[in-house]
Order: C-alpha cells, then structure tokens, then sequence
C-alpha cells in the first residue's frame, strides 16, 4: 500500500463513547483516537483521526470533510440509514474523495448508500474485535491495489 503509506490517511471515526451509558462498549474503545492509532500501527500507518458523533454536528462534518481532502480516507460508517447527518457526511465523502474505504458498522444496511468506486467493508458490529477484522480486511484490499488507490 504504497500510497497509503507515503501519504497520511484520514480515519474518521464515530464516537462510541456516546453508546456507554447505554451498552457496554469495551474499555480500550472509550478513547476512540487512541483505539484507532493502535489498530492502524500494525499496517504500519499513522493516520490523522478525526472522531465524531454518532450524529454528527454541521462542525464535526465540515471538519471532517476539510481533513478528507488531504488523502485517502477510511470512515467507518454508524447507521447513515438511521441519522441524516451521518448519511450527509458518507454522500459528502464519496463526492470529494479521491480515495475512500467505507467500513459500516452494526449493520450493512447502508451498503446501498455506498456508490461503485468506493471500497466497503462490512464489520457486522462495532465490537473491538469486529473492526480490527475489517481493518484487517482493508489491509489486504489496499496490498491488492499497489498500483494506485483509485479505489
């Protein structure tokens, strides 16, 4: 994943802290940046992490957008078909990124909000487990496309 590596990839990431009073969410994922950083090292890459709410504010998607310009980027995607703000942003991503990986979490039912040339991957859940295997399942996507990320 050559590019990847040269250039700093953007990781945009729901915050799941939201969800703790409520469920239990795993220890090591209340701080969503650090729990990202750490997963991303084994690629080895060290993205720019952008956390956001689960319905994000109109702040937290012009910033995030704003970051998404500077290269490839990976959201993982909470329930875009459940909050209109979270769907704004996915559309908005597909539109302005040149390369961009689209993991969804706790269901797949935003798949169809995920245009042809964007990567996706169904992690099925949000369990620490579940997304270190669709970062996993990114890896070996973007080792197949070491020409170029033109995903």
């Amino acid at each position: 994943p050559a590019l990847w590596e040269a250039l700093k990839p953007v990781v945009i990431f729901p915050r799941l802290s939201e969800l703790s009073r409520l469920i239990f969410v795993e220890p090591e994922m209340l701080d969503e940046e650090s729990f990202i950083k750490n997963l991303f090292q084994s690629l080895p890459i060290n993205p720019e992490v952008k956390v956001v709410g689960l319905d994000p504010s109109e702040d937290e998607i012009e910033s995030a957008l704003a970051l998404a310009k500077s290269g490839p980027t990976v959201f993982f995607c909470y329930d875009a078909h459940l909050s209109a703000r979270t769907g704004k942003l996915l559309k908005k991503l597909q539109e302005i990124c040149q390369c961009l990986a689209v993991i969804l979490l706790r269901n797949p039912y935003d798949e169809d909000r995920v245009g042809k040339k964007t990567v996706c991957i169904k992690a099925y859940g949000f369990r620490a487990v579940q997304i270190q295997a669709a970062v996993e399942c990114l890896r070996g996507i973007m080792t197949e496309k070491k020409e170029s990320c033109s995903c």
